[in-house]
């Protein structure tokens, strides 16, 4: 493959803090990924070409790194945490140039001393704690790619990136722009009221303005109780004593048994 002409660098982070979506969270350069209004594909169609190659339309929470047709890309991946992660990229099989041992720490040149002269190629690779991964591929597949953690939950925290590849090319191969797409998809977007046509924002006038788009979750829930969860607390705490003590004067109260003539006598079971 010829020399690189496009690098990415992403840096890996998760953090234990539960979020106010109820979830953890975990960051590529400090974003997590929030899906947009409107598919990133749909967008790449239906963006004026002046814009589509411009990141912004495509929303900042979606990640988004936007290719030249037939570049050769790099991605070097830091995986600042401590955990193994398989990471997979859809629309490819790249070359992976380098893998770290564990806890390596960020790339770096000197790390990859004895370049492989044919590297072998995946579709998914697991980077080590601490370590990291090169990979590269050529960008000759008009389209929109995730690039994610292929652990479900940690796609779920935001460990996703977008490759938005060749916007322009993709334009020329489907001339009729958002037409080109098939029924059955504009169906699907009907049927959910999913936007199929603007920006991440779902804006068709100013493809800039993606100020309507998702954005990223709210800061991490407080530590310790809120005043409703201190209320909340000491009525269940309440209500708790109150069940047992009930439990408990019933269990302690005499048992009564019908007598001969159907009037209840008490006794004592043996």
């Amino acid at each position: 493959m010829e020399q690189t002409s496009k690098f990415i660098v992403i840096s890996l982070r998760r953090s234990c803090d539960v979020h106010s979506h109820g979830f953890n969270s975990a960051w590529f350069n400090n974003i997590t990924y929030v899906s947009p209004k409107v598919p990133t594909l749909y967008t790449a169609l239906d963006a004026p070409r002046d814009v589509a190659m411009n990141p912004v339309i495509y929303g900042e929470s979606t990640n988004p790194f936007v290719l030249e047709h037939n570049e050769v890309v790099e991605i070097i991946l830091n995986n600042n945490d401590p955990g193994k992660h398989p990471f997979h990229l859809h629309g490819h099989n790249f070359q992976l140039v380098h893998r770290s041992e564990e806890e390596e720490g960020p790339y770096t040149a000197e790390q990859m001393a004895d370049f492989p002269r044919v590297p072998m190629r995946r579709d998914t690779v697991l980077a080590n704690p601490n370590g990291n991964i090169v990979m590269r591929f050529r960008a000759d597949n008009p389209g929109a790619w995730l690039f994610h953690c292929h652990i479900e939950w940690h796609m779920d925290s935001g460990l996703v990136a977008t490759i938005v590849e060749a916007p322009l090319a993709l334009q020329d191969q489907r001339k009729a722009g958002i037409k080109a797409l098939p029924a059955g998809h504009i169906d699907i977007c009907q049927s959910t009221q999913t936007p199929y046509r603007g920006n991440a924002g779902g804006n068709t006038t100013d493809f800039l303005d993606v100020s309507n788009m998702n954005g990223p979750p709210a800061p991490p829930l407080p530590a310790g109780f809120t005043p409703k969860g201190i209320v909340a607390l000491v009525f269940s705490t309440i209500a708790a004593a109150l069940g047992i003590a009930t439990i408990v004067w019933y269990g302690l109260g005499e048992i009564k048994t019908p007598g001969p003539n159907g009037v209840g006598v008490s006794r004592v079971l043996q």
